[in-house]
């Protein structure tokens, strides 16, 4: 006997995209939201040195963001100069999505948050990325979409990232130092919070 397709998703439950830049305390409300009963799904990134807490970073999210980037042959953790970085959400806008790439983020998200009214994702990249997800929630039956947009003060942010040695190869090849470049992302990361923000609402 053939097992029937499961519901579409009901309109009414919850989707909360988590957006904030790198270094800007997304880890910290992650967690709180998933201690209120927010659904994060699994597997979630192993804790780092760098965030020896955790990140509560969903991989799958994670890995189709990193995908996107690379294939728009962007850096792959969504850093950059500023105008760079400004010019990805609207080509993650007109990124082809094909059926399969559907059907696999359908299938993860049915798998994972089935049973679940209130759920959501945490990822700095679906900051830049999220003109290609919000298309894509709606088109698989999500209506209460509501981000969750989170800043932090640029010098303690830029600070932060800057500490960090990932930062290093993209500030030497582009020959700036660190703390500028962290600076100018968290520039660009703003403006697109504030546009996501004038959209959602």
């Amino acid at each position: 006997m053939q097992t029937p397709d499961p519901p579409p998703a009901p309109a009414d439950d919850c989707v909360i995209p988590i957006l904030g830049m790198h270094r800007s305390g997304t880890s910290m409300f992650t967690r709180a939201l998933q201690l209120m009963g927010v659904e994060l799904g699994e597997p979630l990134m192993a804790p780092q040195t760098d965030n020896p807490k955790g990140f509560w970073e969903n991989e799958f999210f994670y890995g189709v963001n990193v995908r996107i980037l690379q294939a728009i042959q962007r850096h792959f953790s969504g850093y950059g100069r500023r105008d760079d970085l400004l010019q990805i959400p609207g080509i993650s806008a007109m990124i082809e999505r094909t059926d399969e790439d559907l059907s696999t983020i359908e299938d993860y998200i049915r798998s994972q948050f089935g049973a679940s009214r209130v759920w959501g994702w945490k990822d700095p990249r679906t900051v830049l990325l999220f003109p290609f997800w919000l298309p894509v929630l709606v088109e698989l039956g999500f209506r209460r979409i509501r981000p969750m947009i989170i800043t932090r003060h640029p010098s303690s942010c830029a600070r932060s990232l800057a500490a960090r040695t990932d930062l290093d190869p993209l500030a030497g090849a582009l020959g700036i130092d660190k703390t500028t470049l962290a600076l100018e992302m968290w520039i660009a990361y703003a403006h697109v919070l504030l546009d996501i923000a004038a959209e959602t609402g």
